[in-house]
Protein backbone atom coordinates (compact mmCIF):
# COMPACT_ATOMS: atom_id res chain seq x y z
CA UNK A 1 0.00 0.00 0.00
CA UNK A 2 1.32 3.40 -0.89
CA UNK A 3 2.11 5.62 2.04
CA UNK A 4 0.95 9.13 2.62
CA UNK A 5 4.36 10.55 1.75
CA UNK A 6 4.24 8.88 -1.64
CA UNK A 7 0.86 10.42 -2.36
CA UNK A 8 2.12 13.82 -1.30
CA UNK A 9 5.13 13.47 -3.59
CA UNK A 10 2.93 12.55 -6.53
CA UNK A 11 0.69 15.52 -5.80
CA UNK A 12 3.66 17.89 -5.66
CA UNK A 13 5.04 16.62 -8.96
CA UNK A 14 1.64 16.90 -10.64
CA UNK A 15 1.21 20.43 -9.32
CA UNK A 16 4.63 21.56 -10.48
CA UNK A 17 4.11 20.14 -13.95
CA UNK A 18 0.66 21.69 -14.28
CA UNK A 19 -1.18 18.38 -14.14
CA UNK A 20 -3.98 17.82 -11.65
CA UNK A 21 -4.45 14.54 -9.79
CA UNK A 22 -7.69 12.61 -10.23
CA UNK A 23 -10.81 13.24 -8.18
CA UNK A 24 -13.38 15.99 -8.16
CA UNK A 25 -14.57 18.04 -5.22
CA UNK A 26 -16.79 21.10 -5.02
CA UNK A 27 -14.04 23.04 -3.26
CA UNK A 28 -11.57 22.27 -6.03
CA UNK A 29 -13.92 23.76 -8.62
CA UNK A 30 -14.60 26.76 -6.39
CA UNK A 31 -10.93 27.63 -6.02
CA UNK A 32 -9.01 27.31 -9.28
CA UNK A 33 -5.28 27.87 -9.42
CA UNK A 34 -4.22 31.49 -9.81
CA UNK A 35 -3.48 32.72 -13.30
CA UNK A 36 0.06 32.96 -14.57
CA UNK A 37 1.84 35.93 -13.02
CA UNK A 38 -0.92 36.48 -10.44
CA UNK A 39 0.24 36.31 -6.84
CA UNK A 40 -2.14 34.67 -4.37
CA UNK A 41 -3.17 36.70 -1.35
CA UNK A 42 -2.01 36.02 2.18
CA UNK A 43 -4.84 35.14 4.58
CA UNK A 44 -4.68 38.47 6.41
CA UNK A 45 -5.11 40.33 3.10
CA UNK A 46 -8.16 38.26 2.23
CA UNK A 47 -9.72 38.84 5.64
CA UNK A 48 -9.08 42.57 5.46
CA UNK A 49 -10.58 42.78 1.97
CA UNK A 50 -13.80 41.28 3.34
CA UNK A 51 -13.76 43.21 6.66
CA UNK A 52 -13.40 39.98 8.62
CA UNK A 53 -11.52 39.07 11.80
CA UNK A 54 -11.15 36.06 14.07
CA UNK A 55 -11.50 35.94 17.86
CA UNK A 56 -11.33 33.52 20.78
CA UNK A 57 -13.00 33.84 24.18
CA UNK A 58 -12.30 32.13 27.49
CA UNK A 59 -15.64 32.30 29.28
CA UNK A 60 -14.23 31.44 32.71
CA UNK A 61 -11.75 34.35 32.80
CA UNK A 62 -13.81 36.48 30.34
CA UNK A 63 -10.60 37.08 28.38
CA UNK A 64 -11.34 37.98 24.76
CA UNK A 65 -8.54 37.99 22.19
CA UNK A 66 -8.66 38.91 18.53
CA UNK A 67 -6.95 38.11 15.27
CA UNK A 68 -4.56 40.56 13.60
CA UNK A 69 -7.26 42.12 11.37
CA UNK A 70 -9.74 43.10 14.10
CA UNK A 71 -8.74 46.75 14.43
CA UNK A 72 -8.83 47.40 10.68
CA UNK A 73 -12.15 45.57 10.28
CA UNK A 74 -13.84 47.52 13.07
CA UNK A 75 -12.23 50.83 12.19
CA UNK A 76 -11.58 52.02 15.73
CA UNK A 77 -8.90 51.76 18.39
CA UNK A 78 -10.87 51.45 21.63
CA UNK A 79 -8.72 48.59 22.84
CA UNK A 80 -10.22 48.49 26.32
CA UNK A 81 -13.56 47.53 24.76
CA UNK A 82 -11.95 44.52 23.09
CA UNK A 83 -10.15 42.96 26.04
CA UNK A 84 -13.06 41.05 27.63
CA UNK A 85 -16.40 39.61 26.69
CA UNK A 86 -18.20 41.99 29.06
CA UNK A 87 -16.51 45.03 27.55
CA UNK A 88 -17.33 43.93 24.00
CA UNK A 89 -20.97 43.27 24.96
CA UNK A 90 -21.23 46.87 26.21
CA UNK A 91 -20.81 48.06 22.60
CA UNK A 92 -23.92 46.18 21.43
CA UNK A 93 -26.88 48.42 20.64
CA UNK A 94 -29.95 47.71 22.83
CA UNK A 95 -32.46 45.46 21.12
CA UNK A 96 -30.14 44.80 18.18
CA UNK A 97 -30.45 41.04 18.43
CA UNK A 98 -28.90 38.22 20.37
CA UNK A 99 -25.25 39.04 20.82
CA UNK A 100 -22.37 36.61 21.00
CA UNK A 101 -22.72 36.26 24.77
CA UNK A 102 -26.50 35.71 24.56
CA UNK A 103 -26.18 32.96 21.98
CA UNK A 104 -23.26 31.13 23.62
CA UNK A 105 -24.49 31.35 27.23
CA UNK A 106 -27.99 30.33 26.17
CA UNK A 107 -26.83 27.52 23.88
CA UNK A 108 -28.94 24.38 24.01
CA UNK A 109 -26.69 22.20 21.82
CA UNK A 110 -24.14 19.56 22.76
CA UNK A 111 -20.41 19.51 22.06
CA UNK A 112 -19.45 16.14 20.58
CA UNK A 113 -15.73 16.93 20.66
CA UNK A 114 -15.39 19.26 17.66
CA UNK A 115 -17.31 22.16 19.19
CA UNK A 116 -20.96 23.12 18.79
CA UNK A 117 -21.65 25.64 15.99
CA UNK A 118 -23.48 28.92 16.49
CA UNK A 119 -24.43 31.99 14.44
CA UNK A 120 -25.55 35.47 15.47
CA UNK A 121 -26.11 38.94 14.06
CA UNK A 122 -26.31 42.14 16.10
CA UNK A 123 -25.35 45.82 15.98
CA UNK A 124 -22.42 47.52 17.73
CA UNK A 125 -21.44 51.15 18.04
CA UNK A 126 -17.94 51.06 16.54
CA UNK A 127 -15.68 53.82 15.29
CA UNK A 128 -17.59 54.03 11.98
CA UNK A 129 -20.89 54.43 13.81
CA UNK A 130 -23.43 51.63 13.99
CA UNK A 131 -22.25 48.46 12.25
CA UNK A 132 -23.88 45.08 11.77
CA UNK A 133 -21.73 42.26 13.15
CA UNK A 134 -22.29 38.86 11.56
CA UNK A 135 -20.58 36.04 13.44
CA UNK A 136 -20.31 32.31 13.36
CA UNK A 137 -18.08 29.96 15.26
CA UNK A 138 -18.00 27.10 17.72
CA UNK A 139 -18.17 26.86 21.49
CA UNK A 140 -16.35 24.12 23.39
CA UNK A 141 -17.73 22.40 26.46
CA UNK A 142 -16.19 22.39 29.91
CA UNK A 143 -16.40 19.64 32.53
CA UNK A 144 -20.12 20.29 33.08
CA UNK A 145 -20.99 20.18 29.39
CA UNK A 146 -21.74 23.92 29.25
CA UNK A 147 -19.74 26.36 27.07
CA UNK A 148 -16.30 27.07 28.51
CA UNK A 149 -14.43 28.45 25.49
CA UNK A 150 -15.51 29.82 22.14
CA UNK A 151 -13.90 30.90 18.89
CA UNK A 152 -15.27 32.36 15.72
CA UNK A 153 -15.02 34.72 12.77
CA UNK A 154 -16.90 38.01 12.48
CA UNK A 155 -17.70 40.19 9.47
CA UNK A 156 -18.36 43.92 9.84
CA UNK A 157 -21.08 45.34 7.57
CA UNK A 158 -22.41 48.91 7.26
CA UNK A 159 -25.85 49.31 8.75
CA UNK A 160 -27.31 51.01 5.67
CA UNK A 161 -27.15 47.77 3.67
CA UNK A 162 -24.36 48.84 1.32
CA UNK A 163 -21.66 46.18 0.89
CA UNK A 164 -18.25 46.97 2.40
CA UNK A 165 -15.55 48.38 0.18
CA UNK A 166 -13.90 45.12 -0.84
CA UNK A 167 -12.78 45.45 -4.46
CA UNK A 168 -10.84 42.19 -4.29
CA UNK A 169 -13.98 40.26 -3.41
CA UNK A 170 -15.55 40.98 -6.78
CA UNK A 171 -19.18 41.75 -7.44
CA UNK A 172 -21.95 39.73 -5.92
CA UNK A 173 -25.73 39.91 -5.88
CA UNK A 174 -27.00 40.25 -2.32
CA UNK A 175 -29.91 37.99 -1.43
CA UNK A 176 -33.19 39.83 -0.90
CA UNK A 177 -33.42 38.55 2.67
CA UNK A 178 -30.00 40.06 3.43
CA UNK A 179 -31.06 43.44 2.05
CA UNK A 180 -34.36 43.40 3.95
CA UNK A 181 -32.62 42.42 7.17
CA UNK A 182 -30.14 45.29 6.95
CA UNK A 183 -32.83 47.78 5.97
CA UNK A 184 -34.96 46.71 8.94
CA UNK A 185 -31.92 46.93 11.22
CA UNK A 186 -31.31 50.50 10.07
CA UNK A 187 -34.94 51.42 10.82
CA UNK A 188 -34.83 49.83 14.26
CA UNK A 189 -31.77 51.87 15.21
CA UNK A 190 -32.57 55.14 13.48
CA UNK A 191 -32.02 57.90 16.10
CA UNK A 192 -34.77 59.98 14.50
CA UNK A 193 -37.34 57.21 14.97
CA UNK A 194 -37.80 57.96 18.67
CA UNK A 195 -40.39 55.73 20.26
CA UNK A 196 -42.21 54.91 17.05
CA UNK A 197 -42.81 51.24 16.29
CA UNK A 198 -41.65 49.24 13.32
CA UNK A 199 -43.65 46.25 12.09
CA UNK A 200 -42.14 43.43 10.06
CA UNK A 201 -44.42 41.26 7.97
CA UNK A 202 -44.30 38.32 5.58
CA UNK A 203 -46.99 37.87 2.93
CA UNK A 204 -47.39 34.24 1.89
CA UNK A 205 -49.35 33.39 -1.27
CA UNK A 206 -51.16 30.07 -1.65
CA UNK A 207 -53.11 28.90 -4.75
CA UNK A 208 -56.88 28.45 -4.55
CA UNK A 209 -56.91 25.81 -7.30
CA UNK A 210 -54.39 23.36 -8.69
CA UNK A 211 -54.13 25.14 -12.03
CA UNK A 212 -52.66 28.30 -10.41
CA UNK A 213 -49.06 28.56 -9.22
CA UNK A 214 -47.98 31.06 -6.57
CA UNK A 215 -44.44 30.99 -7.99
CA UNK A 216 -45.53 32.10 -11.47
CA UNK A 217 -43.44 35.20 -12.39
CA UNK A 218 -46.52 36.96 -13.79
CA UNK A 219 -48.42 36.37 -10.54
CA UNK A 220 -45.43 37.53 -8.55
CA UNK A 221 -45.31 40.81 -10.46
CA UNK A 222 -49.05 41.39 -10.04
CA UNK A 223 -48.90 40.65 -6.32
CA UNK A 224 -45.84 42.89 -5.80
CA UNK A 225 -47.59 45.79 -7.57
CA UNK A 226 -50.74 45.24 -5.50
CA UNK A 227 -48.75 45.27 -2.25
CA UNK A 228 -46.82 48.39 -3.25
CA UNK A 229 -50.08 50.30 -3.90
CA UNK A 230 -51.12 49.80 -0.26
CA UNK A 231 -47.80 50.90 1.26
CA UNK A 232 -46.46 54.34 2.06
CA UNK A 233 -43.29 55.83 0.70
CA UNK A 234 -41.34 54.98 3.89
CA UNK A 235 -42.44 51.33 3.82
CA UNK A 236 -40.53 48.54 2.08
CA UNK A 237 -41.59 45.47 0.11
CA UNK A 238 -39.24 42.82 -1.33
CA UNK A 239 -39.58 39.35 -2.82
CA UNK A 240 -38.02 36.80 -0.46
CA UNK A 241 -38.95 33.66 -2.38
CA UNK A 242 -41.46 32.84 -5.13
CA UNK A 243 -44.83 33.50 -3.58
CA UNK A 244 -43.38 35.11 -0.45
CA UNK A 245 -42.86 38.83 0.21
CA UNK A 246 -41.24 40.76 3.07
CA UNK A 247 -42.95 43.91 4.35
CA UNK A 248 -41.48 46.62 6.56
CA UNK A 249 -44.06 49.08 7.92
CA UNK A 250 -42.25 52.06 9.39
CA UNK A 251 -43.98 53.87 12.25
CA UNK A 252 -46.80 51.30 12.64
CA UNK A 253 -47.81 49.86 16.00
CA UNK A 254 -49.57 46.51 16.33
CA UNK A 255 -53.09 47.84 15.67
CA UNK A 256 -52.04 49.96 12.69
CA UNK A 257 -49.95 47.11 11.35
CA UNK A 258 -52.89 44.70 11.51
CA UNK A 259 -55.05 47.12 9.51
CA UNK A 260 -52.31 47.63 6.91
CA UNK A 261 -51.71 43.86 6.65
CA UNK A 262 -55.41 43.19 6.09
CA UNK A 263 -55.53 45.88 3.39
CA UNK A 264 -52.48 44.36 1.68
CA UNK A 265 -54.02 40.88 1.71
CA UNK A 266 -57.32 42.11 0.26
CA UNK A 267 -55.53 44.08 -2.45
CA UNK A 268 -53.46 41.04 -3.48
CA UNK A 269 -56.52 38.78 -3.69
CA UNK A 270 -58.34 41.34 -5.88
CA UNK A 271 -55.34 41.63 -8.21
CA UNK A 272 -54.71 37.86 -8.30
CA UNK A 273 -58.11 36.07 -8.09
CA UNK A 274 -56.54 32.63 -8.12
CA UNK A 275 -54.39 33.25 -5.04
CA UNK A 276 -54.95 33.62 -1.30
CA UNK A 277 -52.79 36.01 0.74
CA UNK A 278 -51.79 35.33 4.34
CA UNK A 279 -49.82 38.02 6.18
CA UNK A 280 -47.84 37.37 9.35
CA UNK A 281 -46.94 40.43 11.42
CA UNK A 282 -44.56 41.17 14.28
CA UNK A 283 -44.14 44.61 15.86
CA UNK A 284 -41.03 45.86 17.66
CA UNK A 285 -41.38 49.01 19.76
CA UNK A 286 -38.89 50.99 21.83
CA UNK A 287 -35.97 49.33 20.05
CA UNK A 288 -36.93 45.82 21.18
CA UNK A 289 -36.22 42.93 18.88
CA UNK A 290 -33.70 42.43 16.09
CA UNK A 291 -34.16 42.21 12.34
CA UNK A 292 -33.35 38.52 11.86
CA UNK A 293 -35.59 37.26 14.66
CA UNK A 294 -38.42 39.61 13.63
CA UNK A 295 -38.40 38.24 10.07
CA UNK A 296 -38.27 34.65 11.32
CA UNK A 297 -41.15 35.37 13.68
CA UNK A 298 -43.15 37.03 10.88
CA UNK A 299 -42.60 33.96 8.65
CA UNK A 300 -43.85 31.77 11.49
CA UNK A 301 -46.96 33.96 11.82
CA UNK A 302 -47.62 33.77 8.07
CA UNK A 303 -47.42 29.96 8.16
CA UNK A 304 -49.85 29.89 11.09
CA UNK A 305 -52.26 32.15 9.19
CA UNK A 306 -52.07 29.89 6.12
CA UNK A 307 -52.69 26.74 8.19
CA UNK A 308 -55.68 28.35 9.93
CA UNK A 309 -57.03 29.84 6.69
CA UNK A 310 -56.86 33.35 8.13
CA UNK A 311 -55.89 36.54 6.35
CA UNK A 312 -53.67 38.06 9.11
CA UNK A 313 -51.85 36.61 12.11
CA UNK A 314 -49.94 38.73 14.64
CA UNK A 315 -47.28 37.40 16.99
CA UNK A 316 -45.17 39.08 19.66
CA UNK A 317 -41.36 39.28 19.30
CA UNK A 318 -39.53 36.24 20.61
CA UNK A 319 -38.26 36.67 24.16
CA UNK A 320 -34.51 36.89 24.50
CA UNK A 321 -32.69 34.17 26.37
CA UNK A 322 -31.17 35.01 29.72
CA UNK A 323 -27.42 34.35 29.89
CA UNK A 324 -26.26 31.64 32.24
CA UNK A 325 -23.69 32.14 34.97
CA UNK A 326 -20.00 32.21 34.11
CA UNK A 327 -18.50 28.69 34.10
CA UNK A 328 -15.81 27.65 36.54
CA UNK A 329 -12.30 27.10 35.21
CA UNK A 330 -10.75 23.64 35.16
CA UNK A 331 -8.10 23.12 37.82
CA UNK A 332 -4.77 21.34 37.52
CA UNK A 333 -5.96 18.38 39.64
CA UNK A 334 -8.86 17.94 37.21
CA UNK A 335 -6.53 17.69 34.21
CA UNK A 336 -4.04 15.46 36.03
CA UNK A 337 -6.88 13.16 37.10
CA UNK A 338 -8.01 12.87 33.47
CA UNK A 339 -4.49 12.02 32.32
CA UNK A 340 -3.73 9.56 35.10
CA UNK A 341 -7.11 7.88 34.82
CA UNK A 342 -6.67 7.54 31.04
CA UNK A 343 -10.05 9.22 30.61
CA UNK A 344 -8.74 11.19 27.61
CA UNK A 345 -9.30 9.03 24.56
CA UNK A 346 -8.73 9.38 20.84
CA UNK A 347 -11.46 10.95 18.73
CA UNK A 348 -11.37 11.00 14.92
CA UNK A 349 -12.46 13.81 12.58
CA UNK A 350 -12.53 13.31 8.83
CA UNK A 351 -10.60 15.82 6.73
CA UNK A 352 -11.79 16.66 3.22
CA UNK A 353 -9.16 16.82 0.49
CA UNK A 354 -9.56 20.12 -1.34
CA UNK A 355 -6.96 19.33 -3.99
CA UNK A 356 -8.51 16.31 -5.68
CA UNK A 357 -5.64 13.98 -4.74
CA UNK A 358 -7.91 11.51 -2.91
CA UNK A 359 -5.96 11.64 0.35
CA UNK A 360 -7.70 9.68 3.10
CA UNK A 361 -6.76 11.68 6.16
CA UNK A 362 -8.30 12.02 9.63
CA UNK A 363 -7.41 14.25 12.55
CA UNK A 364 -6.75 12.78 15.99
CA UNK A 365 -8.68 14.67 18.69
CA UNK A 366 -8.25 14.37 22.48
CA UNK A 367 -11.71 13.98 24.02
CA UNK A 368 -12.96 13.27 27.53
CA UNK A 369 -16.51 12.66 28.77
CA UNK A 370 -18.21 15.48 30.66
CA UNK A 371 -19.89 14.97 34.01
CA UNK A 372 -23.34 13.50 33.69
CA UNK A 373 -22.82 12.50 30.05
CA UNK A 374 -23.53 16.03 28.73
CA UNK A 375 -21.31 15.73 25.68
CA UNK A 376 -17.52 15.56 25.74
CA UNK A 377 -14.61 17.93 26.16
CA UNK A 378 -12.58 18.19 22.97
CA UNK A 379 -9.26 19.81 22.01
CA UNK A 380 -10.85 23.26 22.09
CA UNK A 381 -11.10 23.04 25.88
CA UNK A 382 -8.52 20.40 26.88
CA UNK A 383 -5.51 21.69 24.93
CA UNK A 384 -5.61 25.33 26.18
CA UNK A 385 -6.01 24.26 29.81
CA UNK A 386 -3.16 21.76 29.49
CA UNK A 387 -0.97 24.48 27.96
CA UNK A 388 -1.67 26.91 30.78
CA UNK A 389 -0.64 24.28 33.31
CA UNK A 390 2.47 23.13 31.39
CA UNK A 391 0.88 19.73 30.81
CA UNK A 392 0.89 19.86 27.01
CA UNK A 393 3.75 17.37 26.80
CA UNK A 394 1.85 14.74 28.78
CA UNK A 395 -1.32 15.27 26.76
CA UNK A 396 0.48 15.09 23.41
CA UNK A 397 2.46 11.96 24.37
CA UNK A 398 -0.78 10.28 25.44
CA UNK A 399 -2.30 11.17 22.07
CA UNK A 400 0.83 9.96 20.21
CA UNK A 401 0.56 6.59 21.93
CA UNK A 402 -3.08 6.13 20.98
CA UNK A 403 -2.59 7.43 17.42
CA UNK A 404 0.31 5.08 16.66
CA UNK A 405 -1.60 2.11 18.06
CA UNK A 406 -4.61 3.00 15.92
CA UNK A 407 -2.43 3.22 12.79
CA UNK A 408 -0.85 -0.12 13.60
CA UNK A 409 -4.25 -1.75 14.07
CA UNK A 410 -5.81 -0.18 10.95
CA UNK A 411 -3.46 -0.28 7.92
CA UNK A 412 -5.90 1.85 5.88
CA UNK A 413 -5.88 4.77 8.37
CA UNK A 414 -3.96 8.02 7.82
CA UNK A 415 -3.90 10.32 10.85
CA UNK A 416 -2.96 13.95 11.54
CA UNK A 417 -1.89 14.72 15.11
CA UNK A 418 -1.79 18.36 16.25
CA UNK A 419 0.63 19.04 19.12
CA UNK A 420 1.75 22.05 21.12
CA UNK A 421 4.93 23.94 20.10
CA UNK A 422 6.34 23.36 23.59
CA UNK A 423 6.02 19.64 22.97
CA UNK A 424 7.73 19.84 19.58
CA UNK A 425 10.78 21.70 20.90
CA UNK A 426 11.17 19.54 24.03
CA UNK A 427 14.06 17.04 23.93
CA UNK A 428 11.79 14.18 25.09
CA UNK A 429 9.41 14.43 22.14
CA UNK A 430 11.75 13.33 19.37
CA UNK A 431 12.84 10.32 21.40
CA UNK A 432 9.23 9.35 22.13
CA UNK A 433 8.27 9.58 18.45
CA UNK A 434 11.31 7.55 17.37
CA UNK A 435 10.58 4.86 19.96
CA UNK A 436 6.92 4.46 19.03
CA UNK A 437 7.66 4.40 15.29
CA UNK A 438 10.42 1.83 15.77
CA UNK A 439 8.02 -0.37 17.74
CA UNK A 440 5.46 -0.19 14.93
CA UNK A 441 7.17 -0.31 11.50
CA UNK A 442 5.22 1.05 8.55
CA UNK A 443 3.28 3.60 10.59
CA UNK A 444 5.45 6.67 9.92
CA UNK A 445 4.32 7.04 6.28
CA UNK A 446 0.71 7.42 7.46
CA UNK A 447 1.30 9.93 10.26
CA UNK A 448 1.29 13.74 10.05
CA UNK A 449 2.62 15.84 12.95
CA UNK A 450 1.06 19.33 12.86
CA UNK A 451 0.98 22.62 14.77
CA UNK A 452 -1.98 24.95 15.16
CA UNK A 453 -1.63 28.35 13.46
CA UNK A 454 -2.60 30.16 16.68
CA UNK A 455 0.66 28.96 18.20
CA UNK A 456 2.39 31.61 16.06
CA UNK A 457 0.33 34.48 17.48
CA UNK A 458 2.01 37.09 19.73
CA UNK A 459 2.80 36.01 23.25
CA UNK A 460 0.06 36.06 25.83
CA UNK A 461 -0.10 39.03 28.16
CA UNK A 462 -0.32 38.49 31.92
CA UNK A 463 -3.78 38.67 33.47
CA UNK A 464 -4.97 41.94 34.96
CA UNK A 465 -4.13 42.54 38.60
CA UNK A 466 -6.73 41.79 41.24
CA UNK A 467 -9.31 44.56 41.43
CA UNK A 468 -8.55 45.97 38.00
CA UNK A 469 -11.64 46.04 35.77
CA UNK A 470 -11.42 43.86 32.71
CA UNK A 471 -12.31 46.88 30.62
CA UNK A 472 -8.95 48.36 31.68
CA UNK A 473 -6.83 45.49 30.42
CA UNK A 474 -3.41 46.24 28.90
CA UNK A 475 -3.65 48.37 25.80
CA UNK A 476 -2.04 45.77 23.59
CA UNK A 477 -4.24 42.86 24.65
CA UNK A 478 -6.66 42.76 21.71
CA UNK A 479 -3.84 42.38 19.21
CA UNK A 480 -2.77 39.10 20.77
CA UNK A 481 -4.18 35.61 20.90
CA UNK A 482 -3.83 34.31 24.42
CA UNK A 483 -5.08 31.04 25.87
CA UNK A 484 -5.39 29.74 22.33
CA UNK A 485 -5.43 26.14 21.28
CA UNK A 486 -2.05 24.45 21.68
CA UNK A 487 -0.37 27.58 23.05
CA UNK A 488 2.71 26.54 24.97
CA UNK A 489 2.04 28.77 27.97
CA UNK A 490 5.60 30.05 28.02
CA UNK A 491 4.83 33.36 26.39
CA UNK A 492 3.95 35.32 29.54
CA UNK A 493 5.02 38.85 28.76
CA UNK A 494 7.07 40.60 31.42
CA UNK A 495 9.01 43.81 31.43
CA UNK A 496 10.83 44.37 28.15
CA UNK A 497 8.98 41.52 26.46
CA UNK A 498 5.77 43.51 26.35
CA UNK A 499 2.75 41.90 24.68
CA UNK A 500 2.23 42.77 21.07
CA UNK A 501 5.91 43.62 20.49
CA UNK A 502 7.52 40.21 20.40
CA UNK A 503 6.04 37.54 18.12
CA UNK A 504 5.10 34.09 19.24
CA UNK A 505 6.97 31.10 17.88
CA UNK A 506 9.18 31.93 14.94
CA UNK A 507 8.27 29.77 11.93
CA UNK A 508 11.91 29.53 10.87
CA UNK A 509 12.97 28.30 14.30
CA UNK A 510 10.11 25.81 14.33
CA UNK A 511 11.21 24.63 10.86
CA UNK A 512 14.32 23.03 12.34
CA UNK A 513 12.27 20.87 14.69
CA UNK A 514 9.83 19.98 11.92
CA UNK A 515 12.79 18.87 9.82
CA UNK A 516 13.72 16.49 12.62
CA UNK A 517 10.23 15.02 12.45
CA UNK A 518 10.62 14.54 8.69
CA UNK A 519 13.89 12.75 9.29
CA UNK A 520 11.93 10.16 11.26
CA UNK A 521 9.74 9.49 8.21
CA UNK A 522 6.56 11.40 9.18
CA UNK A 523 4.94 14.30 7.34
CA UNK A 524 4.46 17.73 8.92
CA UNK A 525 1.65 20.24 8.63
CA UNK A 526 -0.26 23.23 10.00
CA UNK A 527 -3.88 23.21 11.18
CA UNK A 528 -6.35 26.06 11.63
CA UNK A 529 -4.78 28.01 8.76
CA UNK A 530 -6.44 31.19 7.55
CA UNK A 531 -6.78 33.35 10.67
CA UNK A 532 -4.00 35.70 9.56
CA UNK A 533 -1.15 34.77 11.90
CA UNK A 534 0.88 32.89 9.27
CA UNK A 535 1.89 34.08 5.83
CA UNK A 536 2.54 31.96 2.78
CA UNK A 537 6.27 32.56 3.12
CA UNK A 538 6.08 31.18 6.67
CA UNK A 539 4.50 27.97 5.39
CA UNK A 540 7.18 27.77 2.72
CA UNK A 541 9.93 28.28 5.30
CA UNK A 542 8.57 25.42 7.41
CA UNK A 543 8.31 23.18 4.30
CA UNK A 544 4.97 21.79 5.42
CA UNK A 545 3.43 18.87 3.58
CA UNK A 546 -0.20 19.35 4.66
CA UNK A 547 -2.19 22.50 5.41
CA UNK A 548 -5.54 22.05 7.14
CA UNK A 549 -7.62 25.21 6.85
CA UNK A 550 -9.62 26.62 9.73
CA UNK A 551 -13.03 25.08 10.12
CA UNK A 552 -14.46 28.34 11.52
CA UNK A 553 -15.60 29.47 8.09
CA UNK A 554 -14.35 27.11 5.42
CA UNK A 555 -17.08 24.45 5.72
CA UNK A 556 -20.01 26.74 5.05
CA UNK A 557 -18.07 28.78 2.52
CA UNK A 558 -17.73 25.76 0.25
CA UNK A 559 -21.41 26.12 -0.67
CA UNK A 560 -21.98 29.87 -0.31
CA UNK A 561 -21.34 32.88 -2.52
CA UNK A 562 -19.82 36.08 -1.20
CA UNK A 563 -16.84 37.36 0.79
CA UNK A 564 -16.38 34.10 2.71
CA UNK A 565 -15.93 32.15 -0.49
CA UNK A 566 -13.40 34.72 -1.65
CA UNK A 567 -11.34 34.14 1.51
CA UNK A 568 -11.42 30.38 0.94
CA UNK A 569 -10.27 30.82 -2.65
CA UNK A 570 -7.39 33.03 -1.50
CA UNK A 571 -6.35 30.41 1.07
CA UNK A 572 -6.47 27.48 -1.33
CA UNK A 573 -4.67 29.37 -4.10
CA UNK A 574 -1.93 30.47 -1.73
CA UNK A 575 -1.30 27.01 -0.33
CA UNK A 576 -1.16 25.55 -3.83
CA UNK A 577 1.58 28.03 -4.72
CA UNK A 578 3.89 26.57 -2.07
CA UNK A 579 3.13 22.98 -3.17
CA UNK A 580 1.42 21.66 -0.04
CA UNK A 581 -1.67 19.45 0.13
CA UNK A 582 -4.83 21.31 1.20
CA UNK A 583 -7.43 19.74 3.49
CA UNK A 584 -10.28 21.03 5.65
CA UNK A 585 -12.52 19.59 8.39
CA UNK A 586 -15.51 17.76 6.96
CA UNK A 587 -18.86 19.63 7.25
Amino acid sequence: MRGLLGKFSETFQARRSGRRAGGRLAASQAAPCPAQGERALDPAQGLLACHMASWSWDLASDRLVWGPTAMAALGFDRRRHLSSGKAWASLAAPGSGESRADVIHGAAGVDHGEGAPFRCRYVVNAGRGLCVIEERGRWHAGPDGRPARAEGVMRVCPIDGRPPDAPLAGRRIQPARDIVTRTLTAMLHDPARGLRSVSAGVCLLTPRTSDVSASDPAMTDLAAAAIARRLRRTDVVAVLDPGQFALILNGCDSAQGRQAAAAVARNVERACPGLQAHVGLVTASDGAGDASSLLERASEAARQAAEAGEMVAVLAPRARRRPATRPAAMSMPDVIALLNGRDIVLGRRRLVDLDGADLRLEEALPVAACDGGAGVMGPGSLAPVAAQMNLSGLLDQRMLEQTVRLLAADPAAHMLLCIAPATLVSPEWRGAVAAWLAAHPGVSARLVIALDEKAFAPAESPPARHGTPKESAPETGPMEVGNSCHDDGEGQATGADAPGRGPGHDPRAIAQHLAMMKALGVSVGVTGFGLGWLKLEDLSAMAVDVVCMSGLFVNESLSLVGPDRFVVRALVDGVREIGAAVVAPAP
